[in-house]
């Protein structure tokens, strides 16, 4: 819940496609417990969004750089901090 709004649509549909795509791998029971698991999901929304606290764009796509490329990302984190201490 820290994505920015304008790109939390695009984020949201990107995640609810690799749930699909992972219970879809799993097998059919797996998919046959997705429906129950949905549905806490969207019970649960509205507090999500209360206590919703979005970060800035640049930092929620580097956060999300990290995640995918930890070490180019521990790579570029250094060198911006090195820049701000100099």
């Amino acid at each position: 819940m820290r994505c920015p709004f304008p790109y939390l649509i695009a984020v949201a549909i990107f995640r609810i496609a690799s749930q699909f795509n992972y219970a879809r791998k799993r097998g059919i029971r797996w998919m046959l417990q997705e429906p129950k698991w949905w549905m806490n999901f969207f019970a649960g929304l509205p507090e999500c969004f209360s206590e919703r606290s979005p970060l800035e764009w640049k930092h929620y796509r580097h956060w999300m750089n990290l995640l995918r490329n930890p070490e180019s990302a521990q790579a570029e984190c250094e060198k911006s901090h090195e820049a701000r201490v100099s």
